[in-house]
């Protein structure tokens, strides 16, 4: 949404409380001053995710390839250590987000791009140049 605020949780140690207070944060703010809320989990653990949809609903949309994956780099069977590139744009976020509340009125709701595993390939790639292909604009 443009002109909307971002609010980003980031710590480079595991075990801190960032999904805790992502998820807290999201709850006042949607539940308590009805903003609408667009929540990505970059995390390859996507903790996040899975504390907001169930297990078939995720498999579903990763099959579909809706997750924020999909906003790095095409579907493709590229292996652990490779990058694939497209020519085609990113994807928007709301093509990958899904809505997970809203308001009877719609005057606030919550979209969810869900996270992936595979964004644990980034900290494995120890190529600089393959890393530059990565499309970080989501």
């Amino acid at each position: 949404m443009p002109g909307g605020k971002v609010i980003a949780v980031l710590n480079m140690k595991g075990g801190v409380g960032k999904t805790t207070i992502s998820a807290h944060v999201m709850r006042v703010l949607y539940h308590q001053h009805s903003k609408r809320m667009l929540l990505i989990d970059l995390d390859p653990q996507f903790n996040l995710t899975q504390c907001l949809m169930g297990r078939s609903a995720y498999d579903s949309l990763k099959k579909d390839d809706k997750t924020i994956f999909t906003a790095m780099e095409p579907p493709s069977k590229v292996g652990l250590f490779d990058v694939a590139t497209s020519p085609q744009p990113t994807p928007a976020p709301a093509a990958l987000a899904k809505r997970m509340r809203q308001f009877t009125d719609n005057s606030a709701y919550l979209d969810l791009v869900p996270g992936n595993f595979d964004l644990v390939k980034y900290s494995s790639i120890e190529d600089k140049g393959k890393l530059a292909a990565v499309n970080f604009s989501c």
